[in-house]
């Protein structure tokens, strides 16, 4: 088969050199994705139109395993970029059999899927259609040995035939998280698991520069997963590799079947609000959000200081330590700015800005639609997520206004909301985010609850090379698309171009209940 190999570390990661030498030296055609630099806890992360994705062409040759020279290309850039130039780009002319994305130091199960960059690099690699598996084994402090990486080798080559002849629903992909053990045998055996959930436990520890100024780290961050019956969590916990279907279509379609319009303005009542966007905490969209709404509900704004467009549910905390500042530039509104992400304002705010927990978390107003596929890249989307992983209603709000930065526009959208806010509020429960977004057009009599679009997203590149003969690509966003197969499905999309503002529920837990019982009978063992 011809093979990508899919990694969030470095060339030199044993986790990487194994498999490549394994499946090459039994006659597979494999080639290597990889980064100049370990690149974790970016989720879906792109670079989009304001950094170029470099590439490095590697040859890679494993002396030990006798493994033939082998293509590697080294990212400097989000995985997510990787996985969609490599797919789009560079091997467009004869793209893999399979994508293998892995073998990751460290597991992503529960919420930890949202977080992860090898999940964020398997469902792009979906969204091409190809057969993609992510493979995680448990976290090592600067990797494996050769030893403990071999366990999850050897997995990957007994059932690799097997995996590949699934047929899962095309929205769908296998999370794989293998115990790290000394030897093959020591694996208990397989269990097809759906997500577990994880206690998450955030805190930031305060510290003081030489000048004074207070800055903060993420402390550890507790996962303390609820060993249920059924579960990843419960299943790795016991010694077993745990095989789940994630399905990228994020609709809660149970939800959806409960709603019906018309909806009705109501009485508003006093809420505490906390809104975050991607834009930066002085864009019009959010301002314009906080002026409306704060006529009759506390608010405070807690975003990033610059725009972060298509930053998704990755995390600064990871690798660097938040600041904050508060500005007075609002009647009764206090704005907080953070130098991180949208997630990171979410977590942050909630720990050490805000004295109490607020009763909503409004992400937006984003100054761009977010339908389909596109909500995992989605930073505003992805706030609204994660207050729904910390347990508060949550809402993403998007509204196309490409075409003006003026406050007024987005005020029209502001009035709107508003009116129907409380009814929104009822839609949400336990584990849902809602969606909304603003077509230009759009009417306060034209509401559809609908799903997301489930197409491929058209991603168009440019590619170039600087005088120092390094490869560049920008994805070029004017040309960025929908697949005629996602136009023509009644999605928020469809609905989108016909003027309606969509409303659609978003499901915290990505289990693809459907495939269970088709890995059923798969046969996956040890």
């Amino acid at each position: 088969m011809n093979i990508l190999i899919a990694n969030v570390g470095n060339i030199r990661m044993n986790e990487i050199k194994c498999l490549a030498g394994a499946l090459s030296k039994k006659k597979h055609t494999v080639t290597i994705a990889c980064m100049a630099m370990e690149s974790r806890y970016k989720g879906q992360a792109f670079s989009y139109s304001h950094e170029a994705v470099r590439t490095n062409h590697v040859i890679y040759q494993d002396g030990k395993t006798k493994a033939s020279r082998i293509m590697a290309h080294e990212f400097y850039s989000t995985p997510a970029d990787a996985v969609s130039v490599m797919l789009g780009e560079i091997m467009q002319a004869g793209r893999p059999d399979l994508v293998i994305c892995g073998i990751d130091n460290g597991v992503s199960m529960g919420q930890d899927i949202y977080y992860s960059s090898n999940i964020g690099m398997a469902m792009e690699a979906a969204y091409f259609g190809i057969p993609v598996f992510a493979v995680g084994i448990e976290n090592r402090v600067g990797g494996h040995r050769e030893n403990e990486v071999a366990a999850a080798v050897k997995f990957i080559e007994t059932n690799l035939k097997k995996l590949v002849k699934i047929k899962l629903p095309k929205s769908s992909f296998l999370s794989i998280n293998i115990p790290t053990v000394e030897n093959y045998s020591d694996l208990k055996g397989v269990k097809i698991t759906r997500l577990g959930k994880l206690d998450l436990i955030n805190e930031f520890v305060e510290r003081t520069d030489h000048k004074g100024g207070k800055y903060y780290w993420a402390k550890n961050i507790e996962r303390n997963g609820v060993n249920e019956p059924g579960t990843d969590i419960e299943a790795f916990s016991e010694g077993y590799v745990s095989v789940t279907p994630i399905d990228y279509n994020a609709t809660s379609y149970e939800e959806l079947a409960k709603y019906s319009n018309p909806l009705v303005p109501t009485q508003n009542k006093p809420m505490r609000i906390m809104l975050v966007n991607e834009e930066g905490c002085f864009n019009p969209g959010i301002t314009a959000l906080a002026k409306i709404l704060s006529a009759h509900h506390r608010v405070n704004i807690v975003a990033p200081l610059e725009p972060l467009k298509g930053v998704g549910h990755s995390f600064t905390t990871a690798y660097a330590p938040l600041r904050f500042r508060q500005y007075f530039v609002l009647d009764k509104v206090k704005i907080f700015s953070v130098s991180g992400t949208p997630c990171d304002c979410v977590t942050f705010g909630l720990d050490k800005i805000l004295k109490s927990k607020p009763d909503l978390i409004i992400s937006g107003i984003d100054s761009s639609n977010n339908r389909g596929e596109t909500i995992f890249s989605s930073g505003v989307v992805s706030a609204a997520v994660e207050g729904t992983i910390q347990g508060i209603p949550s809402i993403a709000l998007s509204a196309k206004c490409e075409t003006s930065k003026d406050e007024k526009d987005f005020l029209a959208v502001a009035r709107v909301f508003d009116k129907f806010l409380p009814d929104f509020v009822k839609l949400i429960k336990p584990g849902i985010t809602l969606n909304i977004n603003f077509p230009a057009n759009f009417s306060k009599r034209n509401i559809m609850f609908t799903h997301a679009t489930d197409g491929l997203i058209d991603n168009k590149y440019t590619g170039e090379v600087n005088p120092f003969g390094e490869q560049f690509y920008w994805l070029d966003t004017p040309k960025m698309g929908f697949s005629n197969e996602a136009l023509e499905q009644k999605g928020d999309l469809y609905w989108s171009k016909r003027n309606f503002i969509t409303v659609t529920p978003i499901k915290v837990d990505l289990t693809c209940l459907r495939s269970l019982p088709i890995l059923d009978k798969a046969g996956l063992t040890v």
